[in-house]
């Protein structure tokens, strides 16, 4: 008699979200992402209200970092560097220019949710702040796997580099380094 496979935590965290998964699949940005539609005022605006995110999300992965395990705090803090300069320079090859960022600021959306994050990152025990960070991880990574699966051949080159940013390794591999850190921790909870 075999003994049946045991999910992992992460396993069991990603099917308990299908609705949520659904509803962001089902967004008209992701859909017309996928087919080509999106107004490219609307990608750029975007580019810029993502840069802004990925300022603070950062600096959030670094201050994670200081808070995790010893293993495992070069992983953040390695983290925390390519979001700041990897990703944020992949939006400047896809259309965004210094004067949109000049001309912009976060929107109230990206305020908020971003001050969030620094606050669990600066107040809470790792294991939730981990837990408030994952999700973007996450995300971005099964996003981009599905818009490759869906892409439409000829979108606009920009959509077409955005989708295959997001499916390659340096998105994948924080991912998979991320959830080994979660499936570490809750064992340990």
């Amino acid at each position: 008699m075999s003994v049946p496979a045991v999910a992992s935590f992460s396993e069991e965290l990603w099917s308990s979200i299908g609705p949520i998964w659904q509803a962001i699949l089902d967004h008209p940005f992701i859909r017309q992402l996928t087919d080509g539609t999106l107004p490219m005022d609307v990608f750029h605006y975007y580019l810029a209200q993502d840069y802004f995110y990925l300022l603070e999300y950062s600096r959030g992965i670094a201050l994670m970092g200081q808070k995790a395990d010893p293993k495992h705090a070069p992983t953040f803090m390695k983290h925390a560097e390519s979001f700041q300069f990897d990703e944020t320079l992949l939006h400047f090859r896809l259309g965004l220019t210094h004067e949109d960022v000049s001309r912009s600021s976060p929107a109230p959306s990206c305020l908020l949710y971003t001050s969030h994050l620094i606050q669990v990152a600066l107040e809470r025990p790792f294991h939730e702040v981990l837990g408030a960070y994952l999700p973007c991880y996450w995300i971005y990574w099964e996003v981009g796997k599905h818009l490759l699966k869906l892409q439409q051949p000829g979108i606009p080159v920009p959509f077409e580099q955005w989708v295959g940013n997001y499916h390659r390794g340096w998105v994948g591999h924080p991912l998979m380094a991320a959830l080994t850190v979660v499936d570490d921790t809750a064992t340990r909870l």
